[in-house]
């Protein structure tokens, strides 16, 4: 179908969409992705509790349901199960994620260092040539390498902005340069359908799996100057169970203007978890909790709409997220000694690994997350 037809019937879908709210997608996928997503957050509290059995229980009745097993999700799973010493079952997943993308030497990754000296893990070797072929069939290489050129225009300008940040005319240079390459990637959205998993593999790079997708600089760029240009194709992809909802909507809230707003002006993510930027230098900076938002998103009774909002875009309930924050923060001042599980929560990171002492006495000092 030529690229203006495919154009023009994502537009409609879109103008639907828009026009008969959030019941504007067919009841069957919706209830299957809220089944999926509800039971991957049931294993995120189990891996809070340490409970990994039960967590990679709640993981197979997620990797039941019929619609997009996330690799992010996929990987989680087999950190339990590397844990809990069921190679049989390490074996699926460990397949599951070499289709999506994974190399052999992913695997080399001191959690599954004892699956690696299994029998099952010589069974994956063996099968490793075969299981490449059937991805390369999926995944588009070609593609890939066109959006890696994306990407290299857009750092090529983006790593010149801190010397010319007072640049007029660099900024506007810049900016008209993130609408073509916008332009561009939104042209591939309405061909390809949104760029998923299925079609792109997930993020991999050696022994690391990145939770975005390739051309996340992309779409961060568009929203940090507040464009709007890809928010309905990313808002589709979210519902369609194309994009992983909770990556999705940390995107979504992006920029000053905001694009997705829960209880009048607060955006559950943003406003929570990263809303208070300070400089310590002109190199690094450290993202505070907003404990006034938090406390206000724990306490407060929200409305219908933001009930219906949160169903919309298959959101976990405020006290999960917050228990798997406090999870991840953990996890990040603490990495050598809490498993390396994955998470897609929008948390705030440092902007200089060597100010990690300052981001801890940040958490520490922090009455609601309470790092110990």
């Amino acid at each position: 179908m030529p690229g203006s037809l495919k154009a023009l019937r994502l537009c409609i879908t879109f103008f639907l969409c828009c026009s008969a709210g959030v019941s504007c997608f067919a009841q069957p996928q919706h209830d299957t992705l809220s089944q999926y997503y509800s039971f991957v957050y049931q294993a995120g509290q189990a891996i809070t509790q340490a409970d990994y059995q039960q967590a990679a229980k709640s993981y197979d009745r997620a990797f039941s349901m019929s619609c997009t097993h996330f690799a992010i999700d996929i990987y989680n799973a087999a950190v339990c199960e590397a844990i809990n010493q069921n190679y049989d079952r390490l074996q699926v997943l460990s397949k599951m994620l070499i289709l999506k993308g994974a190399d052999s030497s992913f695997f080399h990754k001191a959690v599954f260092r004892a699956f690696t000296d299994s029998h099952q893990w010589t069974a994956i070797l063996g099968s490793y040539p075969a299981l490449v072929q059937q991805r390369n069939r999926s995944i588009d290489t070609s593609l890939i390498r066109h959006i890696k050129d994306l990407i290299r225009r857009d750092q090529a300008i983006h790593c010149m902005l801190p010397q010319n940040a007072a640049d007029v005319e660099f900024i506007r240079k810049m900016n008209r340069l993130n609408d073509s390459l916008s332009e561009s990637l939104y042209d591939l959205f309405v061909q390809y359908d949104y760029l998923g998993e299925d079609i792109l593999g997930a993020n991999f790079n050696d022994t690391v799996l990145n939770p975005a997708p390739l051309y996340r600089a992309l779409v961060v760029h568009e929203f940090q100057k507040n464009g709007t240009y890809l928010t309905k194709a990313l808002d589709s992809a979210i519902r369609r169970g194309k994009l992983y909802a909770e990556l999705g909507l940390g995107w979504l809230e992006l920029g000053h203007s905001g694009r997705i707003r829960f209880l009048g002006d607060y955006f559950v993510y943003k406003d929570t978890l990263r809303s208070s930027w300070t400089f310590t230098d002109t190199n690094s900076g450290i993202y505070r909790l907003n404990e006034k938002a938090l406390t206000r998103l724990l306490s407060e009774t929200p409305t219908p709409r933001v009930l219906a909002l949160r169903r919309y875009y298959y959101m976990d309930e405020p006290e999960s997220i917050h228990r798997r924050m406090i999870y991840r923060f953990r996890q990040y001042t603490n990495d050598k000694e809490m498993p390396p599980f994955r998470s897609a929560l929008p948390l705030g990171v440092i902007g200089n690994f060597k100010e990690k002492e300052s981001e801890y006495r940040v958490l520490k000092d922090s009455r609601i997350v309470g790092v110990p």
